[in-house]
Parts: structure tokens; C-alpha cells; sequence
């Protein structure tokens, strides 16, 4: 029953995978990367490295909490960033999660997809933020590791994490132009990794190099290597957090996203270790460490887009492609001490190309079902190709006539005017009884132009207005899909509401929170 504390919207499994997330992805930065610093390099530097990364979760905090979420993942501001405003008071804290600028508008001003709102509370969609907005900053520090004095670090985090991180997440996660143009990173290749990868490089360019007597120093120089080892495994497991959250649900394709994680990181750690024996002759356990990070930040962009078998060839690729870039480098005079170039920005990137080399609709469509429906192609053909074909007269719209004569080629059967008109008229959201390429795009995506035949029309009709609220409003609330599917079977009688929410909202075009007929045929369509 509905309370104050666990109001209606709320999923209590979606929220306890979300805080359980947040912890994993915090414990990588502390004690995550704090033993692995320490243990990476020498006992002079050890303790300054470790408490670059506690003051990066600490100092990360206030600033995401009293203007820096907002920034990445509330109003917009400009199109690279959000508006800055507190995420403190208990109005906020308590109301569940949205990212009001994922919400997607027509040309004409009409919603187009809804904004993305989980079924938790914001307070756990800060928490989990601020994590990785925390170990983003502390990946910076490993490039400068051993020079950078802690006064100048004390003053980098806070403003590298509001200039330059915010602007990252707020592009292509909270709904900025990125977003819109249809730019996927699961998890955080390009704005985690390439972020932290090029501005850690950036950062040693300008800091210097270490002294004459610590030039030599590296991972397998000195310090404690069971200490790095340690942290390293922290970081690994945490990574299921890293993945396994972002899909904001705990559902099948966080599944997927962490099952993947570690195959990808399981392959490049042998293929990392298989690049040394060839190389040096034998294996190293610093290079199995940088094998387990490429194959961890190059499945991140990717974790649950893609499929199994994928994860593994994205796990060889970054196992010996960064391994490569790191070893040509050695010649640069930038003194990047852990090599962050090469562990995170280039193995981001390799990860974002690789993602849409190996990115199955399927589970793109699961990440984010209703937005992916419009900016992508179908499974079957390019819309472009198909629009110009068309588009007979090459004016740039698709009429009625020009779609029935396309469509009774394709379908080697005729079709009437009146079928075409109606056909035309579900993705005409403009009204002037054309289709223009946007258009044309969404009409692709939801009936495959394949329309059903008059049997299976009223099948359909039929099926609907079982589920249906009532005839007079034709639409299919929560409420009366669980009492529909808990009349067909004793397995749906413990049902709950938020399943039923869940179910409606993959296909809920326009956001209004029921199915309409139009929005029924395309989930049957999907099916």
C-alpha cells in the first residue's frame, strides 16, 4: 500500500540496485583508487597519491550536491549544459528522479518522447551521480601522480568538476544536443573516460615532468604492488556498479551490461598478458592491471548495447591496441606516470567506435526504448535510401499516392487509397498530409511498413478493448492491464502497479503514461 515513504511511482528493487550501484562506484574511488595509487608508486609519493583521491569523493560532494547535478542533469542552461541550482531541499530530494532535458519535442512543439524518470527517488539518482562524477575526477589525478602539489589539487577538483565534467554529462547524458542527435555512451566512454584520460595528459603536459632521480619511476619500480593489486580488484568488481546501474532499472539489460563488463575485461587481461610474453618474454602483473583497465573502460560505452560475443573481440582489441599506443609513446617527453592517455582516453574512444561497429537494436532499444524507435534506422533497411525512393517527385515530402505506389510494389499487392491516407495519417504529426523524412522515420520504425491486414486489424482492435479502460476513452491504463492480466492467470496475481507502469511506458509514444490503439499495434508489432 502507498505511503509517504513508499509512494506509488516508487520500484523498491530499482531503488536498492541504484544505492548498491552508487556504493560500488564510490568504493572505486575510495578505497579504489587510493590503494591503487599508493601501491603504484613510490613510498615518497605514496601517501600524497592516496589522499588525492579521498579529497577528489570529498571535495566532489558539496559541489554536486549545491549547483553541480543541476548542471549535468537538470534544466537547460545552454546546449552543453544545465542550469545550476541546489539538489538539497526535501521537495526535490523525495519526488522521483527526473532528467527533464531527455524530454525530446517535434518541430511543431509537440513531445515527441518523454523525459527519462526512474523509478527511484532523486536522493538516489544525486548519490549515484556524485560517485561517478568523484571517480572521474580521481582518474585525472593519475596522470600527475608523484608532482602536482596537493594545494593546486585541492583547487583543480572542484572547478575541473563544474567547467568540464558537467558540460560532458549534461551533452550527451542529460539530455543536451548530443543526446539529441542521437549520441549513446552506456556508461561513460567519452564522458568518463576521454574526458579524464585527455585532461590528465593535458594536465602533465603543463605540470612537467618529475625529477631526475623519480623519472624512472613506474608501477613495477617501486612501491607496493600487492596494495595496487588490491585496489586494482576493487575498481574491477566496482565496475559492476559502473555498468550495472546505468540503465537506471534493475532489469534484463543491466544484466546484460554486467555480464558483458567482465568478459571484455576477463579477454583484454589475457590479451594484455599474451602482448608482454610476445614482447618481453614473459608476463608482467602490471600489464595484466592495465589489460583489466582497457578491457573495463573500452566495454563501458558499450555494456549493454551489445552482445556477448562482441564484449569478447572488444576485449583482444583493447587488450593490444592500447598496449601498442603506450609502448610507441614511450619517445613523447609527457610525463604521464600511469599512462592515462592510453588506459582511458584511448581506450574510450576505442570502446565509442567499437559500440557502433557491434550496437544491437534490440538492446539499444532496451537502454532507451522510446527515443531509439525515432533517431535510428530500422533493423531491415536505411530510411534515407527508402525515403528517396519514395519520394518520387524528389520534393522532399512522401504523399499518399507516392506511398500507396511504393507499397504495393513492396507488398506485391494492391493497395487502396484509403488504406495508404491511413496508414499516412499515424505518423503525420504535422497534419498537412505529407510525410517529410523525420516523419517517414517514425511511420519505419513503428509498422515496418507492413501494415496488417483487415483479419488481423480487428483481431487487434478486439485484444485491445479487452485490456482497454473503458470503450468510451480507448486507452490502456496500469490499472487495467493488471486487472486484464491478473483475470488470465494465477502467475499475474501478485502483479504489482509499477510492473504494470513499466510495461506501459516502452511504449508509450507521447509520454501521456496509457497505450493508446496506435501505441498497442506497435507493441504487438514489436513482439
Amino acid at each position: 500500500m502507498a505511503s509517504v515513504a513508499v509512494p506509488e511511482w516508487l520500484n523498491k528493487g530499482d531503488n536498492a540496485w541504484q544505492m548498491l550501484s552508487a556504493t560500488l562506484v564510490a568504493l572505486q574511488g575510495f578505497p579504489g583508487l587510493a590503494l591503487f595509487y599508493a601501491g603504484a608508486v613510490t613510498r615518497k609519493c605514496a601517501l600524497t597519491s592516496a589522499f588525492m583521491a579521498l579529497y577528489a569523493m570529498a571535495a566532489t560532494m558539496p559541489c554536486w550536491a549545491l549547483w553541480a547535478h543541476n548542471m549535468a542533469f537538470g534544466h537547460r542552461l545552454l546546449p552543453f549544459v544545465g542550469r545550476p541550482a541546489p539538489a538539497l531541499a526535501q521537495d526535490y530530494m523525495l519526488t522521483q528522479a527526473l532528467l527533464p532535458s531527455t524530454l525530446h519535442l517535434h518541430s511543431n512543439g509537440e513531445v515527441e518522447t518523454a523525459a527519462v524518470a526512474p523509478l527511484y527517488p532523486s536522493a538516489s539518482m544525486v548519490f549515484f551521480q556524485w560517485a561517478f562524477a568523484g571517480v572521474t575526477v580521481g582518474l585525472v589525478a593519475g596522470a600527475v601522480l608523484g608532482r602536482l602539489s596537493v594545494k593546486a589539487w585541492m583547487a583543480f577538483v572542484p572547478l575541473w568538476t563544474t567547467l568540464s565534467y558537467t558540460v560532458g554529462a549534461y551533452s550527451i547524458w542529460g539530455g543536451g544536443f548530443l543526446f539529441h542527435w542521437g549520441v549513446m555512451d552506456y556508461s561513460g566512454g567519452y564522458v568518463v573516460h576521454l574526458a579524464a584520460g585527455v585532461s590528465g595528459y593535458t594536465a602533465a603536459y603543463w605540470v612537467g615532468t618529475r625529477r631526475k632521480e623519480e623519472e624512472e619511476m613506474t608501477m613495477a619500480g617501486g612501491g607496493n604492488l600487492v596494495a595496487m593489486v588490491a585496489g586494482a580488484g576493487i575498481l574491477w568488481m566496482g565496475w559492476t556498479g559502473f555498468n550495472g546501474g546505468d540503465p537506471f532499472s534493475a532489469n534484463t539489460d543491466s544484466s546484460v551490461a554486467v555480464l558483458n563488463t567482465h568478459i571484455c575485461a576477463t579477454t583484454s587481461i589475457l590479451a594484455w598478458v599474451c602482448c608482454d610474453i610476445a614482447v618481453r618474454g614473459r608476463p608482467s602483473v602490471v600489464g595484466a592491471v592495465q589489460g583489466m583497465i582497457t578491457g573495463l573502460v573500452c566495454i563501458t560505452p558499450a555494456a549493454g548495447l551489445v552482445q556477448g560475443w562482441a564484449a569478447l573481440l572488444m576485449g583482444v582489441a583493447s587488450g593490444t591496441l592500447p598496449c601498442y599506443t603506450m609502448n610507441a609513446a614511450m619517445s613523447f617527453k609527457v610525463d604521464d606516470t600511469l599512462g592515462i592517455l592510453h588506459t582511458h582516453a584511448v581506450s574510450g574512444v576505442l570502446g565509442g567506435v567499437l559500440t557502433g561497429v557491434f550496437a544491437h537494436p534490440t538492446l539499444c532499444d532496451m537502454f532507451l526504448p522510446e527515443y531509439i524507435a525515432i533517431i535510428r534506422s530500422t533493423d531491415d533497411f536505411d530510411t534515407s535510401s527508402v525515403f528517396a525512393a519514395f519520394d518520387k517527385d524528389g520534393d522532399g515530402k512522401v504523399s499518399a499516392s507516392e506511398l500507396r505506389g511504393c507499397m504495393a510494389a513492396a507488398l506485391g499487392e494492391e493497395v487502396s487509397e484509403e488504406e495508404a491516407a491511413a496508414i499516412l495519417a499515424t505518423a503525420d504529426t504535422d497534419g498537412d498530409g505529407l510525410l517529410d523524412h523525420h516523419e517517414f522515420m517514425r511511420l519505419s520504425a513503428a509498422h515496418q511498413l507492413q501494415e496488417p491486414a483487415e483479419e488481423s486489424l480487428r483481431c487487434l482492435r478486439e485484444a485491445f478493448d479487452m485490456y482497454a479502460e473503458e470503450e468510451e476513452t480507448a486507452v490502456i491504463t496500469p490499472a487495467s492491464l493488471r486487472r486484464m492480466l491478473r483475470r488470465l492467470g494465477s502467475e499475474h496475481q501478485r502483479l504489482e502497479m509499477e510492473e504494470c507502469r513499466a510495461m506501459i511506458c516502452r511504449f508509450d509514444l507521447n509520454g501521456d503514461g496509457v497505450l493508446s490503439f496506435d501505441e498497442f499495434r506497435v507493441m504487438m508489432l514489436m513482439a
